[in-house]
């Protein structure tokens, strides 16, 4: 059906991927994959870091943006440079310090 010289139809097609674009954040990382890429980032913290408690990491993904976090937050750009460096790369470099101390959301994977 056209209306005005466009698709219906193709209108439909656009908030159909629009709304799903904002379901999954965007044109990135789904909120899914990026909660698991923090999981397994705490993950190898935890393994190879004496000085973190896993559970002062909060890897679910909240859009609200105006309450800073009351546990520390990883993001996906970190969570890959925490998950490519062995355990020695990571206390040798002062991540694991870092990632003990740090408060809220900041990097502590160079």
């Amino acid at each position: 059906m056209k209306r005005g010289g466009h698709s219906v139809g193709a209108a439909l097609l656009a908030v159909a991927v629009g709304l799903g674009l904002t379901a999954q954040g965007g044109f990135g990382v789904s909120s899914f994959e990026e909660e698991l890429k923090c999981e397994e980032a705490v993950a190898h913290l935890d393994e190879c870091c004496s000085s973190i408690d896993p559970a002062d990491f909060d890897c679910h993904v909240r859009w609200d943006g105006c309450d800073p976090p009351e546990q520390k937050e990883i993001d996906v750009d970190e969570s890959e440079c925490i998950r490519e460096l062995s355990c020695s790369q990571l206390r040798d470099r002062g991540v694991c310090d870092r990632a003990a101390n740090v408060e809220g959301y900041s990097r502590v994977c160079p």
